[in-house]
């Protein structure tokens, strides 16, 4: 993916289909270092939301008016979620994929484990009260001593 400004009318232009929001915050900041896009205004925000295990949830967002140009032919934004407001072009169709299902992990990492989920789940709720009544059952009180022939139930 090749990135160009066009800095007089806030536009950026991509060569390519964009699938990853991370490598395109990278050239975006390129872009604003640069001689010239540090005299304009700031092209874009970006954040990136931890989701566990060295996974990250990355979202860029344009603004101060700048928009994406992408040239006729057919493209992809995904890999994060991009909002952007896209020019429209003749012959030029843009598939938008956002979803919080995507992630990037770090190097080598590969998320949280099924195990380490549930071990975190059982350390919180270890941690909680969790409010229990054993004097009533659905507002009722509770009779019986639970044995087989005085079943617990509520009066």
């Amino acid at each position: 993916m090749a990135l160009t400004a066009d800095f007089a009318s806030r536009i950026i232009h991509s060569d390519a289909s964009i699938t990853d929001a991370v490598a395109f915050h990278a050239e975006l900041r390129d872009i604003e270092a640069s001689a010239a896009g540090m005299l304009a205004p700031v092209i874009h925000s970006y954040k990136e939301v931890p989701l566990g295990g060295g996974a990250i949830f990355p979202a860029v967002a344009f603004i101060n008016g700048w928009t994406l140009q992408f040239p006729a032919g057919n493209w992809e934004l995904r890999g994060g979620n991009v909002d952007a407001t896209i020019n429209p072009v003749a012959g030029c169709y843009v598939k938008v994929t956002q979803a919080a299902a995507f992630a990037v992990t770090a190097a080598g990492g590969s998320g949280p484990t099924a195990a380490e989920i549930a071990a975190e789940l059982v350390t919180a709720l270890a941690a909680t009260t969790i409010p229990v009544d054993a004097k009533k059952m659905n507002g009722a009180t509770i009779v019986g001593d639970g044995t087989a022939g005085n079943l617990w139930r509520g009066e």
